[in-house]
């Protein structure tokens, strides 16, 4: 039961409790040498006062029925807003992958220009130009360039797009990550997007040079285990209600909540359709995320 819940609970009882004493006061009133019984001057309250007894109870118990039904539709209002976000994250990404395939195409198709433009500029003999030419044309090729190459186009503009972002910050980036498409593509956008994403803010925390990432997939019989290790200030909030106190120290934290507690646990949700899970770790000022997934679709591992 939340805390909410008992404080409701607790204001209600209260409330009863207060009533019971007072009817409890006035039953018996001694006038004198008399004693006025209540139940005898209003012998109807016989019945009144266990209907108002039960009318509270009743209340009680529908206001934290509506109260709970409430807390529900929260959360599934917050998580829709988180996956349509991811939904437009990938959009993004797959536009930006389609962009970039589409500009390899596009150098492919002008190379023979190139060509025939640095053949004539040789046989007019100016080859200050041709050297002009030819740098141009390698930063053109530079651009469309990826460091990491996955074997998947939409984990291959991830995984470049964020090393760009974190080598711009003046943060370490390296990954062994071949992706053979084990499972969907968009829950493993989805699940680095995120990790990454967290990563990249932790360093971003840090001074200059001082911070890194590495990203790695590695296959064991069934499964795929993606590891994601990252520098950060070394201080690991804890949500409210946590029974994890904060620290520093190594330990295993498998119910953490940061401020990334959100992404984490759409990532949580991920691996525990593919019949896997997350497991988080705090060393020193390195943080450790390893995500665990069964290979192949659900519907077909569920079977």
């Amino acid at each position: 039961m939340a805390w909410q819940d008992v404080i409701l609970l607790s204001i209600l009882n209260f409330v009863g409790s207060m009533i019971a004493n007072v009817v409890n006061g006035l039953l018996i009133v001694r006038i004198n040498t008399d004693a006025f019984v209540l139940f005898d001057e209003k012998p109807d309250l016989l019945w009144k006062i266990p209907m108002i007894a039960l009318c509270i109870f009743a209340g009680e118990a529908a206001l934290i029925y509506f109260w709970q039904r409430y807390r529900i539709l929260l959360a599934e209002r917050q998580k829709h807003f988180v996956e349509e976000q991811q939904v437009k994250a990938m959009k993004m990404r797959l536009e930006e992958a389609e962009n970039f395939y589409g500009s390899i195409r596009k150098v492919r198709h002008e190379m023979k220009n190139h060509m025939a433009n640095i053949k004539g500029l040789a046989g007019a003999g100016e080859y200050g130009e041709i050297e002009d030419y030819i740098r141009r044309m390698d930063e053109t090729m530079q651009e469309l360039e990826y460091k990491y190459v996955t074997g998947n186009a939409v984990t291959d503009v991830i995984i470049n797009d964020k090393c760009r972002r974190a080598e711009k910050a003046g943060i370490r980036f390296d990954a062994d990550f071949r992706y053979g498409g084990e499972i969907p593509v968009f829950d493993m956008g989805i699940i680095l997007n995120n990790l990454l994403d967290n990563a990249i803010e932790a360093c971003e925390k840090l001074e200059t040079g001082k911070g890194f990432i590495r990203l790695s997939l590695k296959r064991k019989k069934q499964f795929l285990i993606l590891y994601v290790e990252n520098s950060f200030d070394g201080a690991v909030p804890v949500s409210k209600g946590s029974p994890l106190p904060p620290t520093t120290k190594q330990s295993i934290l498998p119910g953490i909540i940061t401020e990334h507690g959100i992404g984490l646990e759409n990532v949580r949700d991920i691996a525990e359709r593919y019949f896997g899970g997350v497991n988080i770790k705090v060393k020193g000022d390195v943080f450790h995320v390893t995500v665990m997934l069964q290979q192949g679709e659900v519907g077909k591992v569920s079977k």
